[in-house]
């Protein structure tokens, strides 16, 4: 069952992989990291690609206004970015 627990969750994990694929798409990680933290944003399982570990996407916004996906682990309590991107349009409803 893949479901996503945010009361396990205790931080973010960052290194020079994930900070750069970020920053490659024009976000921060504190961009990132307050998507997560505003309560605007909303949580899918990442079927797709969980074969070997659980994967979630969150729809969000930062707190200037874009709208961001991120895709994301749990590893140890700490939420994993993979990436982020500005959020298709068709997408965007998911934000509250």
């Amino acid at each position: 069952m893949y479901m996503l627990d945010m009361d396990t969750v205790h931080g973010f994990d960052w290194d020079d992989a994930n900070a750069s694929k970020v920053a490659a798409r024009g976000f921060s990680a504190g961009d990132v990291e307050r998507a997560f933290l505003n309560g605007r944003g909303t949580y899918f399982p990442d079927l797709d690609h969980s074969a070997r570990e659980e994967r979630f996407w969150l729809i969000g916004v930062t707190d200037d206004g874009r709208h961001i996906t991120v895709p994301f682990t749990v590893r140890d309590g700490l939420i994993r970015p993979i990436t982020a991107w500005t959020t298709k349009r068709k997408y965007r409803r998911w934000v509250r």
